[in-house]
């Protein structure tokens, strides 16, 4: 290494069994100006790495270590990494000792994060922070799941307000690559062998037609892409995915007093024409009743993604703002205690929940 920190006349060695026995290390980093080395069970911070004469152990955290190697992702001056109870953040808090607490991102999902760790094979799980959104990635490939930890919605309990995507059996990206152009690229081990780009409300799949198009005038004709370098024709379909809200179980404030349900309210922004399966479940039951209903939000502007690539100012893409607007929906039935979900296919359009209600009329104490 060459540079003006680094004294490239020195070299050492780091004895770590002196330092936390008999772990091994999981992965290496650089923080704040020191070197990270993360164990399985433990976290060593050593000041001073440009310079091996001056080393120095400046930190042992006990109890706490990598999970997954490749889940370490660096979030501005902070890193986020799963643990063995979690996706924990190495923060530096400026205090009198100038120790760095941990802060567990992941509490809210706990115990079925808990599962996944136990269960599925480490050396598959990736992870990456992409500025393209201000999100931080977990994937577990032999779940079929990932997990958007969203940074730039924070909840009351400093938490980052937290997504699930479930896909189907060989489809979930076993890769990440967050580029400095605010790109979030993802490979999939499927049997196309195929890398995804996280981009807008749909999933976007592209289908090689060459054998029916064959020439550019044909394939353009039809309205389809030609890639002059492969010579190839590709047809694109956007095709809508599918999203769910549930609460926790309701109670009211008092578990025991029957709820008479009346009437719901939400405050929702965007979802332009947008379908919701809202069902209400009571007392613990899985079976529930369902409504439908659909968006239709105020728009100020109008929608416009795609301009003619052959204007003067090429592609044009961008989407009027919706403001806030509330539904409401007559509500039915008694219960103790209540759920609601939410369903919906996703296409085109984002659709953020800010707020909810329900009313009911207090029943018999039971």
């Amino acid at each position: 290494m060459q540079g003006d920190k680094w004294n490239t006349g020195a070299s050492g060695q780091i004895d770590l069994k002196t330092v936390w026995g008999n772990d091994y290390i999981m992965g290496i980093s650089a923080f704040m100006g020191k070197l990270v080395i993360f164990g399985t069970q433990n976290i060593a911070i050593y000041n001073n790495p440009y310079d091996p004469t001056e080393l120095a152990l400046d930190e042992l955290i006990e109890g706490i270590g990598l999970k997954a190697r490749d889940s370490v992702a660096h979030l501005g001056d902070d890193i986020v990494f799963l643990s063995n109870t979690g996706v924990r953040s190495l923060a530096r808090t400026v205090t009198s000792d100038g120790k760095m607490p941990l802060r567990n991102f992941s509490k809210n999902i706990r115990d079925e994060l808990a599962l996944n760790i136990t269960t599925a094979d480490m050396t598959k799980c990736k992870a990456s922070y992409c500025l393209c959104g201000g999100f931080y990635m977990l994937a577990f490939p032999e779940k079929n799941v990932i997990y958007y930890m969203d940074f730039t919605i924070i909840n009351p309990d400093s938490t980052p307000r937290i997504s699930k995507f479930v896909f189907d059996t060989g489809e979930c990206p076993t890769a990440f690559l967050s580029t400095v152009d605010g790109v979030m690229w993802m490979g999939r081990n499927n049997s196309a062998a195929n890398v995804a780009k996280y981009q807008n409300y749909y999933d976007q799949l592209k289908t090689d037609v060459t054998g029916t198009y064959g020439t550019q005038i044909a394939c353009e004709a039809a309205g389809h892409t030609w890639e002059s370098t492969n010579s190839e024709c590709w047809s694109t379909t956007n095709v809508a995915y599918s999203g769910s809200f549930r609460t926790t179980w309701l109670a009211f404030g008092n578990p025991s007093i029957t709820k008479i349900l009346k009437e719901f309210y939400g405050v929702i922004v965007g979802g332009k024409d947008m379908t919701i399966d809202f069902t209400w479940y009571r007392d613990y039951n899985v079976q529930g009743t369902t409504q439908s209903f659909t968006l239709r939000p105020t728009g100020t502007g109008t929608p416009y993604l795609w301009g003619s690539s052959s204007s003067l100012y090429g592609a044009a893409k961008f989407a009027p703002s919706y403001n806030p607007t509330e539904y409401k929906l007559p509500l039915s039935r008694t219960g103790k205690v209540v759920q609601i979900e939410m369903k919906s296919g996703i296409y085109g359009y984002k659709a953020s929940l800010q707020s909810i209600a329900l009313q009911a009329k207090q029943g018999k104490l039971r």
